[in-house]
């Protein structure tokens, strides 16, 4: 029942971006009176997702990634997110500090329907080893041991999985990607 209610909201969004807004065939977009879904391809959901970090847009992140269920010992993890949809002040710096040198290529993309890998390289500056200590009389310690870690950089290939719900793909955060994208440190 509660899929064929989301069915009938996605169909209602999608006729009513038909008569009030528009619709684009490149990477199509449906907008409607005030929100826009963004129908992208596996790789530009990627580069989407990967260029909103850079940028600390949680907002945009979030909405184009999904958290596989994990389970540690007796402890599940079930939709833990790097981070929520307001980064703001100390939160915002955190991420960019870490972010701040990353970038990343993509080597290879393979679609099976509704499922997805893309062979990445990414790489960031090496925060594996960050000196807390060094830093312990800033006003935060961990921010300031980050931007002051020197600019080795590490490489990370990594099969990114995407998955494709409907018909929005979705990156899986998974431990290979969080530690690619944090240079070693989360």
């Amino acid at each position: 029942m509660k899929k064929l209610y989301v069915l009938f909201m996605v169909m209602a969004v999608v006729l009513s971006a038909c008569s009030i807004g528009r619709i684009e065939n490149s990477s199509s977009i449906v907008e409607g009176n005030s929100e826009e879904i963004h129908l992208l391809s596996s790789k530009e959901t990627l580069e989407t997702v990967l260029t909103a970090l850079k940028e600390a847009d949680s907002t945009t992140f979030n909405r184009y990634v999904i958290y596989p269920e994990e389970r540690k010992g007796i402890v599940l993890y079930k939709d833990n997110i790097l981070f929520g949809d307001n980064l703001d002040g100390e939160s915002k710096e955190y991420v960019q500090a870490v972010i701040e040198y990353m970038t990343f290529e993509i080597d290879s993309i393979l679609e099976d329907g509704n499922n997805a890998i893309i062979e990445c390289n990414i790489s960031n500056r090496d925060l594996s080893n960050v000196d807390l200590i060094k830093y312990s009389d800033a006003d935060n310690p961990l921010i300031e041991a980050i931007k002051n870690t020197k600019n080795n950089q590490i490489s990370f290939n990594v099969s990114i999985s995407l998955q494709k719900n409907e018909e929005i793909w979705k990156v899986v955060v998974d431990d290979s990607l969080r530690l690619a994208i944090s240079g070693g440190h989360w």
